[in-house]
């Protein structure tokens, strides 16, 4: 199983990421996240030797990147590996991080979506009670456009995950391009306009209501 999550750490890893070094490998934490596990001393102490062991039995090669080792399979760890799988006795790996990511922010999307669509028509009643009166200090339209445009985006970036965000898969490396079929219809500056406003739509950790 250990082999399998160092494989797939370096198979999710952006092509972005990826390109930026030529030293191979996956840190500690990336292999601890892809067993289902946290991060702490406890793994540490528990996986360090592991590794280490298989780095001396030729299945996995160490190296270092920034200053932080980093483990890659070896030919022999690949040939290991496709070999135990052939035989059913790879033990595959829990669910992915991506996957998991995914699974949490469609979860907390279709509990709080209701929520989202509740402030946006908060925020569309104030505006139409401004529009109601002939004198509004300035002010009052900075404050209502702050919450318009929080009040969309949260609604947007739920939206997305709950029906847009397709469920990734295990063989490539799930990372949001900011791209939809049919953008090639708009102008490059529509198009780069668009891609802006879709930054960090898959970040539930963003998802705060400011009253």
């Amino acid at each position: 199983m250990l082999l399998a999550a160092v494989e797939r750490a370096e198979r999710h890893r952006s092509a972005k990421a990826a390109g930026t070094s030529q030293v191979r490998g996956e840190p500690l934490s990336q292999i601890v996240d892809h067993l289902g596990l946290v991060h702490g001393s406890w793994t540490t102490r528990l996986l360090r030797p592991q590794l280490s062991a298989l780095e001396d039995a030729g299945m996995l090669a160490a190296g270092r990147r920034h200053g932080i080792v980093v483990w890659t399979l070896s030919d022999g760890g690949r040939r290991r590996l496709a070999r135990a799988r052939r035989a059913g006795q790879a033990g595959a790996p829990p669910e992915s991080p991506q996957h998991r990511r995914w699974r949490e922010a469609r979860a907390t999307a279709t509990a709080r979506i209701d929520e989202f669509h509740e402030q946006m028509r908060h925020a569309v009643e104030q505006a139409h009670g401004l529009l109601s009166h002939d004198h509004v200090h300035s002010d009052a339209w900075f404050e209502l456009g702050e919450h318009l445009q929080r009040s969309s985006w949260l609604l947007g970036s739920a939206t997305h995950c709950l029906h847009e965000w397709v469920e990734p898969d295990d063989q490539t490396p799930d990372i949001d391009s900011c791209l939809e079929l049919g953008d090639e219809a708009f102008s490059p500056e529509d198009r780069a306009q668009r891609r802006s406003r879709r930054t960090g739509r898959r970040n539930v950790r963003n998802w705060v209501i400011v009253r």
